[in-house]
């Protein structure tokens, strides 16, 4: 099952439809198709940042190499353990594994002993890992080592505007990550993230490019992505396109292009994670517009559960404990549910 193609074109009208009726049947279609896939249930995460060194110098991101000001910390085996323990201690079972770009610190090995370290601690049941784009041998080494997920935002996809966010590093290899997920998916993950910095780019073109890549990762290997990502920019430590970003989305904007991307890819999670506030969050769900998984009780920080440290990636906005999301999801007729293997 798919949904329309929809053109960069088509994408640009419904977010700046003025027509009513038209939005409520776009938003209605999402609820609809959302249900009959995913039922109501919310799957809970919570990320797990082990690195904030970092050899590239994007400039939307507080790891970025320029930035004098970050405390640069790398966890060690124990600390992660720690950091596992105390999510776990929060009520989760998913763990997102999220390290800085570096070859040493967060290459195949150093993130495959991460995975390790986090499944000492039996609470968690399911390991994930956005990290920076390896090779087919470098994907395998995190699977043997238990990780049943890959997330990989490109960003961007358009090119132009690509090579300014990043001007230097290896994440400049625009090619070189694009195609990341295939390599991931070769190695044997069957669950692979994809996702655009909203807000980075024109977004009805990234949203088409978007739907595009996964139609093409499920054409060639048979699979849908597990999930979409639709982060906006926000705040960041010497990050100066954080804070203007080149093309924002209110919003009402916003959630439209959430509607849009379920309609385009009903097969597909989609997750919201605490870059958006309680408020736009709690709507989405309200609304039913396509929303599977959820970020909850999260820190951006390298050893945030455990310590005091608060040199974030970038600023949390939903800073709500996870007992709370849950509760909400509830009072909503949402079940949360602690693993994808629960899912349907």
């Amino acid at each position: 099952m798919s949904g329309p193609t929809l053109s960069s074109e088509e994408i640009q009208k419904w977010l700046q439809t003025d027509d009513p009726a038209r939005e409520r049947e776009l938003f209605l279609q999402a609820r609809e198709l959302t249900v009959r896939r995913f039922a109501h249930r919310i799957v809970l995460f919570a990320p797990l940042y082990v690195s904030n060194v970092c050899v590239n110098n994007c400039l939307y991101c507080g790891f970025r190499r320029d930035n004098a000001l970050l405390e640069r910390r790398v966890l060690g085996r124990e600390e992660v353990r720690a950091e596992a323990e105390a999510v776990a201690g929060m009520g989760h079972q998913t763990v997102l594994i999220v390290a800085g770009e570096h070859p040493e610190y967060a290459g195949p090995r150093a993130i495959a002993e991460d995975i390790a370290s986090v499944q000492k601690i039996p609470a968690i049941r399911d390991i994930k890992v956005e990290a920076m784009p390896m090779s087919v041998e470098g994907y395998r080494q995190l699977y043997e080592a238990g990780a049943r997920g890959v997330i990989l935002y490109q960003e961007t996809y358009d090119r132009a505007t690509y090579a300014q966010a990043h001007p230097s590093g290896p994440k400049a290899n625009y090619e070189w990550r694009l195609t990341a997920l295939e390599r991931a998916i070769e190695a044997g993950f069957r669950r692979v993230g994809l996702g655009i910095l909203v807000g980075l780019g024109d977004v009805a073109f990234d949203a088409a490019m978007l739907i595009a890549h996964a139609r093409e990762i499920h054409t060639r290997f048979g699979i849908w992505p597990s999930t979409v990502s639709l982060p906006r920019l926000q705040p960041a430590q010497e990050a100066p396109w954080s804070f203007y970003p080149p093309h924002p989305v209110d919003d009402r904007a916003f959630l439209r292009l959430v509607a849009l991307i379920r309609v385009a890819l009903p097969e597909v999670g989609m997750t919201l994670s605490t870059r958006e506030c309680a408020v736009i969050r709690d709507r989405a769900l309200e609304m039913g517009l396509g929303v599977t998984q959820m970020s909850a009780g999260s820190r951006t920080s390298v050893g945030g559960y455990t310590s005091k440290n608060q040199d974030g990636q970038f600023s949390i906005q939903d800073e709500r404990p996870v007992s709370a999301v849950a509760d909400r999801l509830k009072s909503l007729g949402y079940e949360p549910v602690w693993s994808e293997e629960e899912g349907p």
